[in-house]
């Protein structure tokens, strides 16, 4: 890891561990810590994934406001560091990196996640089909 990704990966470790510190169970708080995150997006990628969270949190009866306040609650701090850390910089940043260099290297458009719906009778008719789209995955 070079230099530049040594300081933003601390950059935004300190900035998770402060919003961590601060957030508390309002909806303001969490929407917050959403619309932190999209101002600090780049990339398509993080700007799509933010965008639509934020979209998601605007219905105020939105369940994810229960799922949040319930894991603020119950979950270690160190433990939202780390998710913080995989989300953000883990998978939006050197992730998406990677992604864009393999697009480059392979001249194809990577998706970033896969929607795949099981059939059962596709399923027990071929099941290699299924395992051959989750290793090239």
């Amino acid at each position: 890891m070079d230099k530049e990704n040594d300081m933003l990966r601390v950059l935004a470790e300190t900035v998770i561990r402060k919003t961590i510190k601060d957030i508390n169970n309002s909806e303001r708080s969490i929407r917050n810590w959403v619309n932190m995150a999209l101002d600090f997006s780049e990339g398509r990628f993080q700007r799509t994934f933010f965008k639509t969270a934020d979209d998601m949190l605007k219905n105020t009866k939105s369940p994810y406001y229960d799922l949040i306040k319930d894991s603020i609650a119950n979950t270690d701090e160190e433990r939202f560091l780390q998710f913080g850390m995989n989300l953000g910089y883990n998978s939006c940043t050197m992730g998406v990196k990677k992604i864009l260099e393999n697009e480059v290297l392979y001249g194809f458009n990577i998706p970033w996640s896969i929607s795949i719906r099981l059939e059962a009778e596709k399923l027990s008719e071929d099941p290699e089909s299924y395992n051959s789209v989750l290793t090239q995955g």
